[in-house]
């Protein structure tokens, strides 16, 4: 098939099932949130010798991507992604974006405040491989959402380029892909099918920290022992 009529065709098939927990819906951007902890790797899992002592390279893990100040070029192959509750930390000992750990989150505990975002599995044809975009659910005037979604719906194979203005306002403008063009067909047909089997899980890009490893950060343990959680 060619590969333009193949992410053509992704936006018809509505048959691809979620990767996110339970508790959430998997279509973006209307799904209610998703609370669940990360899933651990159970004790005692099967292994083979075989594959322990290979020198083969591990398959690369998935990554996310984001809009900043520098254009960033993706081809969107699906609108199917999964909405989460994340939290900003602005501590000496972690500086990040985490998932919140639901309604016995800690980081909610202490009011860290919580923002809603979508995970939408994009090509990126600079990395050559899918990765995932993280945006937010604003739909205030040029917000990133509003814009990239008519490029999504519209089932056309696009290159969407994506920029961040100083203003904290986005610039989203796209062109057709032209036969040729590096249309990720390979990359995405191996994605799609790992997504179909269960194996994709779009929040692992982020780095989830339990409320253990938040009560071990001294200032949220502070916080939370002046509110009489510990």
């Amino acid at each position: 098939m060619d590969p333009l009529d193949f992410i053509r065709n992704q936006f018809a098939e509505k048959d691809v099932p979620s990767t996110a927990p339970p508790s959430s819906s998997p279509t973006a951007p209307s799904p209610p949130l998703a609370h669940q902890d990360s899933p651990r790797t159970p004790k005692g899992e099967a292994c083979s010798i075989c594959d322990l002592g290979s020198t083969r390279s591990e398959p690369s893990r998935l990554q996310s991507v984001y809009v900043g100040p520098n254009e960033l070029h993706v081809i969107p192959f699906t609108d199917r992604g999964v909405r989460v509750k994340i939290h900003f930390l602005n501590e000496a000992e972690y500086r990040g974006y985490i998932p919140c750990n639901g309604d016995v989150c800690d980081a909610c505990r202490v009011g860290y405040s919580a923002m809603d975002w979508i995970l939408l599995p994009v090509y990126n044809p600079d990395a050559a491989a899918v990765q995932v975009l993280q945006l937010s659910i604003a739909k205030r005037p040029g917000a990133l959402l509003p814009q990239l979604a008519p490029l999504i719906n519209s089932g056309q194979p696009l290159l969407a380029m994506l920029q961040q203005r100083p203003d904290k306002t986005y610039s989203v403008n796209s062109m057709p892909l032209t036969h040729g063009d590096d249309a990720g067909e390979s990359s995405i047909v191996d994605f799609l099918a790992k997504m179909n089997a269960g194996q994709v899980d779009l929040a692992s890009v982020l780095n989830h920290l339990s409320n253990e490893d938040l009560r071990a950060i001294p200032a949220i343990a502070a916080k939370l022992k002046r509110k009489g959680f510990i």
